[in-house]
């Protein structure tokens, strides 16, 4: 009797591990998302915002040594928007996010597609060309951003 009762509890902890498996493998089909956060991997400059070099393609991944280049201007996601929603810079200008939402986030437009921002993690994309570019959080889509580069 104790025996059966036993391979019942197990047979019930292989079932929700298995199922939690494959839970995860739909909410993340490439595989867990890691982004560092800043203070993982270095301090954040005096002025709060992170000052990271752009590389030709124009992201900027997490991690990277930010001493070689200046940020120009920043957004903030909180309380599920971007922060400002609509942004002019000029060319050349690198925009960061930072998600100080509780919640994770992305950016995503047709030039570049963020991972997963979980709260301090920031991503960076330089616009080198003329043009409005629409944004959006592909987590929750209703969150929606504009860059306009002059």
């Amino acid at each position: 009797m104790l025996m059966n009762k036993i391979i019942l509890v197990l047979i019930i902890i292989l079932i929700v591990v298995v199922g939690g498996i494959f839970i995860l493998k739909a909410i993340y089909p490439e595989g867990v998302p890691y982004q560092a956060n800043i203070e993982d991997s270095q301090q954040a400059p005096a002025n709060n915002q992170p000052q990271i070099p752009a590389d030709d393609s124009g992201q900027v991944p997490n991690g990277q040594d930010q001493s070689q280049a200046t940020v120009n201007v920043a957004v903030s996601i909180k309380s599920f928007a971007f922060n400002p929603s609509v942004l002019t810079v000029k060319a050349g200008t690198t925009v960061v996010w930072t998600n100080e939402d509780s919640a994770p986030h992305t950016i995503k437009s047709d030039l570049f597609t963020s991972n997963n921002l979980n709260k301090g993690d920031f991503f960076a994309f330089k616009f080198a060309n003329v043009g409005t570019y629409d944004y959006i959080c592909s987590i929750h889509p209703s969150m929606k951003g504009q860059i306009i580069v002059e």
